[in-house]
C-alpha cells in the first residue's frame, strides 16, 4: 500500500517594480535560457558564495523545467532524535557532525513565459522572501526591486450576471463600513437590514450569510427570484473584496459555481510514495514539475487575461 504527502503547489508572477512608485513595472522579459544560464551560473559557485545570511540556493537544470531549491538552515540547539522503534530520545548536538546543519527545503519551477514561477515547500512553510532575496541581490537593476506576486483568478460580476439562470446557494461576508467613494456603496435588502443594526449599536459589524434553497420548490422560476433577490447583495459583497462564492445552473441546465472575489491560484495534491520509500527532495521536485506541466494551459490563460 502506497503513502501518500498532500503538498500544495503556490503560483507566482514575477516582477521588477519600481522603488519610487508601486504603479511602475518594467518588463522581465525572461525564458527557460534566462533562467537556465542564472540557475547553472548559480550551481557552480561554492556553498559560501550562494549562501544569504541563513539561507542556501541551488540550481538545477535537468529538468523540464529549471528549477531553484532553497535551504533555509534550522539552528539545532534543543534539537532532539526521537527513535520509534526504542522510544530512545536524544540530542541532536550529540550526533551531529559540527559541519551539518538540518534545513528547511523548498523548490520553485521557472515557466517558459509571463514570468511565472511555482513553488512547493517541504515543510508547508508559505514564505516566497528567499526568492525575493536571491533575485534582488543576484539579478539586481537599479532603481527596481523584484516582487513574487501571487498569481489570482476572479470569477467576473459579469459571468454572474449573463450565465447564472438561477441561484441555488450562496456564501457572502461583508462589512457596515460604508465605502469612501459614495458612489461605491451598493445597497441591498440583507446591507441595509445589517446596516441599521449597525447604526442602532453605534459600532460597525460583520456580517457572513449562508444560504441555500430547500431541495424542493413548487414555483419553476424559485431560483430565478432568489438570484434577483440577492444580486445587490452579492455585488456588495464581491465589491468589498472579502467572499462571494454562489453556485446555481446556467442557462444549459448545467450547475456553475463562481467565485467573485480574487483569490490566489494554488494546485493541493498528493505526492505517493512506495511504503519503504523515503521522502526525498528529487519527489518533491517531481511533484512540482508534474504541477506546473499539468497547470501551464491555465495559467497562460488566466495572465493573459490580467494583462488584457
Amino acid at each position: 500500500m502506497q503513502k501518500t504527502l498532500q503538498r500544495t503547489v503556490q503560483f507566482y508572477w514575477l516582477k521588477l517594480r519600481n522603488r519610487n512608485s508601486v504603479n511602475r513595472i518594467k518588463p522581465i522579459n525572461s525564458n527557460l535560457k534566462y533562467w537556465n544560464d542564472f540557475l547553472e551560473k548559480l550551481h557552480n559557485e561554492s556553498i559560501e558564495n550562494r549562501t544569504i545570511s541563513d539561507t542556501s540556493y541551488d540550481g538545477i537544470t535537468d529538468y523540464k523545467l529549471p528549477v531553484l531549491v532553497v535551504y533555509e538552515m534550522m539552528h539545532s540547539e534543543f534539537i532532539q532524535i526521537v527513535n520509534k522503534s526504542n522510544g530512545n530520545v536524544i540530542d541532536y548536538a550529540d550526533n551531529a557532525d559540527s559541519s551539518e546543519l538540518l534545513a528547511k527545503s523548498s523548490a520553485y519551477a521557472f515557466f517558459p513565459k509571463f514570468d511565472l514561477v511555482g513553488r512547493v515547500s517541504g515543510n508547508g512553510n508559505r514564505s516566497i522572501q528567499p526568492l525575493e532575496s536571491l533575485l534582488n541581490r543576484r539579478l539586481h537593476v537599479d532603481g527596481y526591486q523584484w516582487e513574487a506576486v501571487p498569481v489570482v483568478t476572479v470569477d467576473s460580476i459579469e459571468r454572474f450576471r449573463t450565465e447564472l439562470a438561477g441561484l441555488k446557494s450562496t456564501s457572502l461576508s461583508f462589512d457596515t463600513t460604508p465605502f469612501l467613494d459614495p458612489q461605491a456603496n451598493i445597497t441591498g435588502d440583507a446591507v441595509d437590514y445589517y446596516t441599521r443594526i449597525a447604526n442602532e449599536l453605534g459600532t460597525d459589524i460583520h456580517v457572513d450569510i449562508n444560504l441555500s434553497l430547500g431541495k424542493t420548490y413548487r414555483k419553476k422560476d424559485t431560483p430565478s427570484k432568489f438570484k434577483n433577490l440577492l444580486f445587490p447583495t452579492v455585488i456588495a459583497s464581491a465589491k468589498q473584496e472579502k467572499k462571494a462564492q454562489v453556485s446555481g445552473v446556467d442557462f444549459a441546465g448545467k450547475l456553475l459555481e463562481l467565485n467573485l472575489v480574487e483569490h490566489p491560484v494554488v494546485e493541493q495534491s498528493e505526492i505517493a510514495l512506495n511504503p519503504d520509500e523515503p521522502m526525498k527532495l528529487s519527489n518533491l521536485i517531481m511533484h512540482l514539475i508534474d504541477i506546473c506541466n499539468k497547470r501551464e494551459s491555465d495559467l497562460y490563460e488566466i495572465t493573459s487575461s490580467a494583462l488584457s
